[in-house]
């Protein structure tokens, strides 16, 4: 599904879709680090950071979407996939602060770590950070630009990245399956898809839906609204009551819907009583 790029060992694949809006967005606004996805986590108890890189790397090695770039090709956008890509694990020492500076510091370092701005075409688009605050207590960060992976990955690369460092513990053979496709195998079926009547029918129909809908919704200001959009913002979290979450889950069974589509359906009639719209586009 691919070819050899100037036989450097780099193949040439489609990108994907959801690819091309991430690729063009960052065409768009380049030096941003709105599509970074970083996970941090505490490691307690003994650890042997060579055998973690080691796994890491085991994980690089095993999914190529980790070692892939981006770029263009007589002028299409690609997807570019090394086969030899040493993955590094930086290793920051801080077990020489004192112990009330140390959390704060960290803090600090992962504040400005997860802002650190992917280069789409030259890479990697995948870093791991392992902050060292005792000789058994570590901060491991691991960050990635949203167009290699998604919140569905997190689950993939720390299950295998448990395997794959227990394994090395251990001695074990990790009993992981060899994958039978690779993001880019999919990223060419779409693109067959993509290119069939049945497609383009649906492409269409959407195409016309969406036809004359609203460019933004028309909600109360307390402030105007500004004139070029910001990437700034924050979290207002919600924590609803077990019973009101099991009564949600069970009409989204009784719906055949998921509990997402139940909680979005909810949200755009909270927009709709706060801006009468009909045409609600999120």
């Amino acid at each position: 599904f691919s070819h050899e790029l100037n036989g450097n060992g780099a193949y040439v694949f489609p990108m994907s879709y959801a690819q091309r809006r991430l690729w063009f967005l960052d065409q768009l606004h380049p030096r941003t680090s709105a599509s970074n996805l970083p996970i941090a986590m505490r490691v307690d108890g003994p650890l042997d950071r060579i055998l973690l890189e080691k796994a890491l790397r085991q994980i690089v090695s095993r999914h190529e979407v980790l070692r892939t770039r981006f770029g263009q090709v007589n002028n299409e956008p690609v997807q570019i996939v090394y086969s030899n890509f040493e993955f590094k694990l930086e290793v920051v020492d801080l077990t020489s602060l004192p112990d009330e500076q140390r959390q704060a510091k960290v803090d600090q370092l992962i504040s400005g770590d997860v802002k650190h701005v992917f280069d789409l075409q030259d890479g990697p688009l995948f870093r791991g950070t392992l902050y060292a605050l005792t000789a058994d207590e570590h901060v491991l960060l691991l960050n990635m630009h949203h167009i290699v992976a998604d919140g569905w990955s997190f689950r993939v690369i720390l299950r295998e990245m448990q395997i794959f460092y227990e394994s090395f513990v251990t001695g074990n053979a990790a009993e992981l399956n060899e994958l039978p496709i690779q993001y880019g195998d999919y990223a060419h079926w779409q693109e067959e898809f993509c290119s069939t009547a049945a497609f383009g029918s649906k492409l269409e129909f959407w195409k016309d839906r969406l036809e004359g809908a609203p460019q933004f919704i028309d909600l109360p200001m307390a402030r105007p609204r500004p004139s070029y959009p910001s990437l700034d913002a924050s979290i207002t979290s919600l924590l609803l009551s077990d019973r009101l979450t099991r009564e949600v889950k069970e009409l989204s069974s009784l719906q055949g819907s998921t509990l997402f589509m139940t909680l979005m359906a909810a949200f755009k009639i909270l927009l709709f009583r706060y801006t009468n719209q009909n045409d609600i586009v999120l």
